[in-house]
């Protein structure tokens, strides 16, 4: 990909985000943060739709950061990622039992399973990958990935 993942835009890449990127705000450098939003989705092989709430809600949004993370799962394995889970609006979280602060309500996580790869092979290469970072579900059928601030996550299903 040739993105390096530290070096990330400080924005979600949606049409309906919540709270909206104040362009205007970039002043002489909207111009470059547009380019580049337009330019990672002809980057990925991903589009905003599979990280839509499952609510209906319109929700679509997804952190930059996660979604180069992601890239990277499908680059390394070589297979297509299916989003079972990404970005929820608070009323389906609760709905589904998600945890009142997920990261899934900021855009910031996704559950997946790598097609054709076991759970627990993708779970071992994220593990190696996220050694002192972000957060990391194993489970049996899936694993839940975020980027979140601060210490690492790690916990099973």
């Amino acid at each position: 990909m040739g993105r390096d993942l530290n070096d990330k835009a400080p924005f979600f890449i949606s049409s309906n985000t919540y709270p909206p990127p104040d362009l205007a705000a970039l002043g002489p450098r909207r111009g470059f943060w547009l380019w580049l939003m337009i330019d990672i989705w002809q980057q990925v092989n991903f589009s905003r739709w599979e990280f839509r709430c499952r609510d209906g809600c319109g929700l679509d949004s997804i952190d930059i950061e996660t979604l180069m993370l992601l890239q990277e799962v499908r680059d390394h394995f070589g297979q297509p990622v299916k989003i079972n889970s990404a970005h929820r609006c608070p009323a389906h979280n609760a709905s589904i039992g998600g945890k009142p602060q997920s990261q899934h309500l900021y855009a910031r996580a996704a559950d997946i399973v790598v097609l054709r790869v076991p759970a627990i092979q993708v779970q071992a290469w994220l593990s190696q990958r996220m050694a002192r970072k972000w957060g990391l579900g194993c489970y049996a059928g899936f694993t839940h990935v975020d980027t979140r601030s601060g210490p690492p996550a790690r916990w099973s299903g």
